[in-house]
């Protein structure tokens, strides 16, 4: 799983604004918001997938609804590096799909918590998927 912040206001909230006022509306009218958003932009895209590949290929993608700034991008390449692994894809290609989203991982580090740097943690999730996932045969 990829956690994903979604917009929803500036995916068809009926105002044309960018923020809902929830203090000026019912919960029924940010219920159907809420709904036609989810109906109108997130379930075309993720309803594609239905399988690991078609997966991986959302993963690597990065526009709407789930541009890497929006997305948990340290799992998200943790996510891509396992399963480019497991579809037989080169560690040089996951990086090439990884590297473009760099800053959009380091800015999700806490230099609170852990000096650790993108590139490191990008290293980390492709030998653990070497040593974890054995490649299956690509057609």
């Amino acid at each position: 799983m990829c956690d994903v912040n979604f917009s929803l206001s500036m995916m068809g909230a009926s105002n044309g604004l960018r923020v809902i006022d929830t203090a000026s509306i019912s919960r029924e009218e940010l219920s159907q918001i809420i709904e036609n958003a989810v109906t109108r932009h997130v379930k075309p895209a993720i309803g594609t997938i239905a399988t690991q590949e078609s997966l991986l290929e959302f993963l690597v993608g990065d526009g709407p609804p789930m541009p890497w700034y929006r997305s948990a991008s340290q799992s998200r390449a943790a996510q891509i590096a396992f399963l480019g692994r497991k579809f037989g894809h080169s560690e040089q290609q996951v990086r090439d799909w990884i590297t473009p989203h760099l800053g959009c991982i380091q800015s999700a580090i806490d230099p609170r918590k852990t000096t650790v740097s993108a590139e490191a943690l990008v290293d980390y999730a492709i030998e653990a998927a070497r040593s974890q996932v054995k490649p299956t045969i690509r057609s």
